[in-house]
């Protein structure tokens, strides 16, 4: 697929001339002399709703300004942060948590047991991306130990709770994500809306106080960002595959392993008379037709992908969950095979009868739009590339750039550059649940399976972590059906990509684990307490 390696190099080259401009205000606003107990860093951490848990603000990034009751790793191993001790009955149905007594805010106001009951409270009421659906009741045993009462059996409710970063009951309002208030080791001081936000460490601070006193916070994208670092303004960048690859002098491209994985969702049922409850159109007749789906998913070279459409920045992946403890290993397959994905086509009836290098089936040309939010990279080679293959063996494939806004209203009826990663299974359950049909977020192709179901369903009951990783498995694949590529393909993966940052050689970031998913850039921030200049 040299097509691809040629789609990349002119990609760069556009996208790179004049990038070394440093007149942007952020840049101006960073040009004063480095200290050596802060660390400035260009990314895209302004977010709509700001760093506020109760919309979603830390459910993949390190919340740094609030903290949460438990952690879990990039292996997914459960850690007590507020609380002390977190168990369950016997059948998983009431989780009790027991919390520090030494914490404040960073008012110097107490953390209490109410406050982790307004939180969770909060987000369940809005429904954000962290499903507390299954929250009956919610019971303050006293200041420091609360329960949680589920409507139905669940192991898997502790990595819910590792999502969700707790915020001040006595001061959270409409305002809160200009004036984060939490229990994190920084606090804000400053923000600049479209500009930058400044961090300095939280004195109330409960646990390990990190080296780096204050971060500073200059929202670019990774073009921007690269200019930045050739004018020597900060000391840490967000990069992408077009930037990655220009060396600095004075600085190191750090290349961290993630479970972040790319792939083209593909609405599953054909085009609905109806709209769906947010009003927008459900299905499309071109890929839910499962040869379309299968001989996309055959025809890609995922070596080829990872090595030449994201520049060696990534590997091939055959799932959502590459690598994990619920990941089923059988779903990987031999790819690149063109000719077998022709051949499924034709025999599916997918025939080009007049030429033109598409083929049709009863009247209907296999044509799709695949649609990507048009400031991301990543997404767009994504499309191009997939555009590509699709046509190698027949398919006429559309990239389509739009905004983010169009993009949630169109992603039920179209392809969609799809990028997911998580320490927790939650993730593959609510992708594949048709409990999610018709949300907002996310399962937006329409998937439904009830052997899937079932064992999605299974694992949330199953009475250890060990037992419900079993049944994930099988909902991925059992050898005869799942929600993975072998299976019903709802989704055609491709790799599993890394993050990349310029990083000053003056700065040590020690050692990482697995990053997830974040577009912001805020992932190397995960163990800010090791960081120390050298």
């Amino acid at each position: 697929m040299r097509i691809l390696k040629k789609i990349l190099a002119l990609f760069i080259t556009t996208t790179l001339v004049g990038c070394t401009t440093t007149n942007d205000p952020a840049l101006q606003e960073t040009s004063t002399e480095f200290k050596k107990n802060e660390v400035i860093i260009a990314n895209m951490a302004e977010t709509d709703n700001g760093w506020d848990p109760i919309h979603g603000w830390g459910q993949h990034e390190p919340p740094l300004i609030q903290s949460k009751l438990v952690t879990v790793s990039s292996s997914g191993k459960l850690v007590g942060d507020l609380a002390t001790n977190f168990e369950a009955n016997e059948d998983n149905s009431i989780w009790r948590f027991k919390l520090r007594d030494d914490v404040k805010f960073s008012d110097g106001e107490a953390f209490t047991s109410e406050d982790v009951e307004f939180t969770m409270n909060a987000i369940k009421e809005i429904s954000t991306d962290v499903d507390l659906s299954m929250v009956e009741k919610i019971e303050v045993v006293n200041e420091y130990e609360i329960v949680f009462y589920l409507t139905y059996p669940s192991s898997t409710f502790i990595y819910h709770v590792a999502t969700i970063p707790i915020v001040p009951a006595h001061a959270y309002d409409e305002n809160y994500r200009y004036n984060p208030i939490g229990t994190g080791p920084y606090k804000m001081v400053q923000l600049d809306i479209g500009q930058q936000k400044i961090l300095e460490l939280n004195e109330f601070y409960y646990g390990e106080k990190p080296t780096i006193e204050r971060l500073t916070f200059v929202f670019m994208n990774p073009s921007t960002a690269l200019a930045a670092v050739q004018a020597g303004k900060v000391d840490i960048a967000i990069a992408d595959i077009t930037t990655a690859t220009t060396p600095v002098e004075g600085y190191d491209m750090m290349q961290f392993k993630t479970i972040e994985n790319i792939g083209i969702s593909m609405p599953f049922v054909p085009e609905q008379d109806e709209l769906n409850q947010q009003g927008y159109k459900v299905g499309n007749d071109v890929t839910s037709d499962i040869a379309i789906r299968k001989a996309l998913s055959i025809a890609v070279d995922r070596d080829d992908f990872a090595s030449n459409v994201l520049s060696g920045f990534g590997i091939p992946s055959f799932s959502l969950c590459n690598g994990m403890e619920w990941d089923n290993p059988d779903v990987v397959f031999e790819d690149g095979k063109v000719n077998e994905a022709k051949r499924l086509l034709e025999t599916a009836g997918w025939i080009d009868k007049d030429g033109d290098g598409t083929r049709e089936k009863d009247g209907l040309r296999a044509s799709f739009n695949v649609i990507y939010p048009a400031e991301i990279t990543v997404r767009q080679l994504t499309a191009v590339a997939f555009s590509e293959i699709g046509k190698e063996i027949g398919i006429e494939i559309k990239p389509t750039g739009m905004s983010w806004d169009d993009v949630f209203e169109n992603w039920y009826s179209n392809a969609n550059v799809l990028l997911v990663g998580d320490p927790t299974p939650n993730e593959l359950y609510v992708y594949n649940t048709n409990k999610n049909l018709g949300e907002s977020y996310p399962n937006m192709y329409y998937y439904s399976n009830d052997t899937v179901e079932h064992y999605m369903d299974m694992a949330t009951l199953a009475p250890t972590v060990e037992e419900a990783n079993e049944y994930w498995k099988k909902s991925i694949w059992d050898g005869q059906t799942g929600s993975s590529m072998l299976g019903d393909c709802p989704v055609v993966w491709l790799a599993t990509l890394d993050h990349m940052y310029f990083v000053s050689q003056d700065l040590d970031v020690g050692e990482h684990e697995l990053h997830s998913h974040s577009s912001s850039g805020m992932q190397i921030l995960n163990n800010v307490v090791e960081w120390k200049f050298k």
